[in-house]
């Protein structure tokens, strides 16, 4: 018995994908890139800018240190000859050098010269630059391996009771990308000696 099987008309299909097929599973796994891409850089940026405002709270702090050792300075050199002198500000908001860290504009420090009078800030202060050779930040130029920084720094003081306290307000500016930063820190100083 001879079993003829007639082929006319039935089409073989080529196993694969097609091109619809190709497109719809390249638009998912763009999509599910682009998602995790998307995640990645706002966890970074996050980072970033989570890195800045610590480096900026730090820099405030550091600006109410050196206004009180500034203060302590005065007590230490005997600058100050009675409890109630006014002199334990002296060369911050009075004194010979002025009264820098009173003004409108405030003042700025450097600490890499803690040695060095606050100076007052025209318009505004000069942002601080860094050198990455020794990690510090500073107000001196850029140049050589010092760079300019985002951040500036402004302190001000102002009197919150005559010859007793000073409010020292430091002022942190500075920009992360697009996004524009600012970190106020207040702290209140007292002339200490006038309390013993």
């Amino acid at each position: 018995m001879n079993i003829h099987i007639h082929t006319k008309g039935v089409q073989k299909y080529n196993k694969g994908f097609t091109l619809v097929e190709t497109l719809i599973a390249v638009t998912i796994l763009a999509t599910a890139v682009a998602g995790t891409m998307t995640i990645a850089f706002q966890g970074l940026r996050g980072a970033q800018l989570a890195k800045d405002e610590l480096v900026a709270s730090y820099l405030a702090q550091e600006g109410v240190d050196f206004i009180r050792a500034w203060r302590d300075q005065n007590y230490l050199s005997g600058l100050v000859t009675s409890p109630d002198d006014a002199d334990w500000v002296s060369g911050l908001v009075n004194g010979a050098g002025g009264a820098p860290c009173a003004t409108a504009n405030g003042c700025t420090v450097d600490m890499t010269d803690p040695t060095s009078a606050p100076d007052i800030c025209g318009g505004v202060c000069n942002p601080l630059t860094f050198d990455p050779a020794d990690g510090l930040y500073s107000q001196e130029a850029a140049g050589g391996t010092r760079v300019n920084s985002p951040f500036t720094r402004t302190i001000r003081m102002s009197s919150l009771s005559a010859n007793k306290y000073h409010i020292v307000t430091v002022t942190m500016t500075w920009q992360t990308g697009p996004i524009s930063r600012q970190l106020v820190l207040r702290e209140v100083l007292s002339n200490w000696q006038s309390q013993i």
